[in-house]
């Protein structure tokens, strides 16, 4: 079990180091063809949350303050990921003076665990047709957590996403269900049950549906005009992309 551990911490300390050699070289994002004006950015992240994805959203929400984007999209499918790096990237949403879309897409996909309390920072929430969202209990990793603990982190959980779901507006009581109970729904039951805004099957469609919103942003209200916007990809990068693999905490733990 020690040999396991002294193992474990080599393969962190190498990521750690892997991940402050190559930094320097990596770009924050390159935006994919479109005008100056009139645009919004746009985000895919695939696979577990962690450092490397705190890294990527922070980026690209540097990115849409300096390029003037009418917004930030989201794309998520994620199983889920470490609360520590989930709770800064809600801290740089909820900061954000540049509406940030999360659209869990393309079907098939689902946010789970960290996933879901990233949906509820976010603000607007929209899901592609055959998509899932929940089961956001708090588990820990590479050893064993004891009640008293248990609870503490989850209660903890649990005031976070009522904190974020009062703020937005949206169901608290199915909130507190997805930590407590590792609930799960679809997403045309998410939006009858106010954790979702809309249900989108592309993301033309999306820009569609929240063309005309107000929400809420740090300098305060903003009037959504997206219908039509031309949509800019942020290439989050080689390294990142590797890097990301190498840090999922289901490899990292194997």
């Amino acid at each position: 079990m020690k040999g396991k551990k002294v193992r474990l911490k080599a393969f962190l300390i190498f990521i750690v180091s892997l991940s402050c050699l190559i930094s320097p070289i990596i770009m924050e994002g390159e935006a994919i063809a479109g005008s100056k004006t009139g645009h919004v950015d746009l985000i895919v992240i695939k696979g577990a949350i962690g450092p490397i994805t705190l890294r990527v959203i922070t980026n690209a929400l540097d990115m849409v303050e300096n390029d003037s984007a009418s917004a930030l999209i989201i794309q998520i499918d994620t199983p889920g990921g470490l609360s520590e790096s989930t709770w800064e990237i809600n801290r740089e949403i909820l900061a954000s003076d540049v509406p940030v879309i999360m659209y869990i897409a393309p079907p098939g996909s689902r946010a789970g665990s960290a996933g879901v309390y990233i949906t509820y920072a976010c603000h607007i929430a929209a899901m592609a047709p055959q998509t899932n969202i929940g089961s956001a209990h708090p588990v820990g990793i590479g050893g064993q957590v004891d009640s008293l603990m248990t609870e503490k982190i989850t209660n903890d959980a649990v005031a976070k996403i009522k904190t974020l779901a009062k703020k937005r507006g949206r169901n608290i009581e199915w909130a507190e269900k997805a930590v407590r109970e590792s609930a799960s729904i679809t997403e045309y039951e998410a939006l009858e049950m106010n954790v979702i805004n809309y249900v989108a099957d592309n993301i033309e469609d999306l820009l569609e549906k929240i063309d005309g919103d107000t929400v809420e942003v740090v300098s305060g209200e903003i009037v959504l005009m997206t219908k039509g916007a031309e949509v800019r990809e942020i290439d989050i990068g080689f390294a990142n992309k590797i890097l990301n693999i190498l840090s999922n905490p289901n490899i990292a733990y194997i």
